[in-house]
C-alpha cells in the first residue's frame, strides 16, 4: 500500500507527488520520478486527509481515478495505473459537499463503501484491547518483555477524553506502553 497525506500536499507538489515528473520539468527535477499512482498499480493508494485537498487539486484527482489515465509533471506520455483507492477524513464530506468545498462527482467516485468509525470516546470498549494492541507492538519493538499494565493506567486510559480521532488517540494509547518500568506498563497522566 502506498500512502499519501493529502492535506501535507502543497499546490505546487501535487501533481508530481501524484503523478510524477520527467527530468527538467521543473527547476529541481534532476532526474525521471514515478509519483503514488504509479507505485501504486496493481495496488492499493491510501488517500489520508482527503478533505483537506484544493478544488482545484481535486478535479485532477477526479480525472486519474475515473479514467486511470495521467501524465508525469514535463510529459505528454499518457500513463495507465490500475488503483485501489482507500481515502480517509475527519471531516463528514457530505457537509464538505454542501459548503462547496468538496466535489460530489469526486464523493461519488470515492465513497463505494463507506466506513464510519466513531472517535474513541464513543467506543470505550475498544480502549483496553486497543491499549493491549499497542502494548505488544511497542513491546516487539523495542525488544521488552511486557506483561501488561498496572491497574492505574487502565483506569487513566477510561478517564481519557480521547478530543481528537486517530493519530491523538493513538498517540495517547502509545503514551503509556512506550513508558515503562520493569515488566508492566506504569501509569502515566494522559493530557
Amino acid at each position: 500500500m502506498i500512502t499519501v497525506n493529502m492535506g501535507g500536499l502543497s499546490e505546487g507538489v501535487f501533481e508530481s507527488e501524484l503523478f510524477g515528473h520527467v527530468k527538467g520539468a521543473f527547476t529541481d527535477a534532476k532526474t525521471d520520478r514515478a509519483g503514488r499512482f504509479e507505485l501504486a498499480d496493481e495496488s492499493t493508494l491510501f488517500l489520508d486527509e482527503i478533505a483537506n485537498l484544493p478544488m482545484s487539486q481535486q478535479a485532477k484527482l477526479l480525472r486519474v481515478i475515473e479514467t486511470g489515465e495521467f501524465e508525469r509533471v514535463g510529459s505528454s506520455r499518457t500513463l495507465h495505473a490500475n488503483v485501489r483507492i482507500v481515502s480517509a477524513t475527519n471531516s463528514n464530506l457530505h457537509d464538505e459537499v454542501a459548503a462547496g468545498r468538496f466535489r460530489r462527482d469526486l464523493l461519488f467516485r470515492l465513497n463505494t463503501i463507506e466506513i464510519a468509525l466513531p472517535p474513541l470516546r464513543e467506543r470505550r470498549e475498544d480502549i483496553a484491547p486497543l491499549a493491549a494492541h499497542f502494548l505488544r507492538q511497542h513491546a516487539e519493538r523495542y525488544r521488552k518483555k511486557l506483561t501488561g499494565f498496572e491497574p492505574g493506567a487502565h483506569e487513566a486510559l477510561m478517564r481519557h477524553e480521547f478530543p481528537a480521532m486517530s493519530a491523538s488517540s493513538i498517540t495517547s494509547l502509545n503514551a503509556p506502553s512506550s513508558c515503562v518500568t520493569g515488566r508492566k506498563s506504569r501509569r502515566t497522566i494522559l493530557a
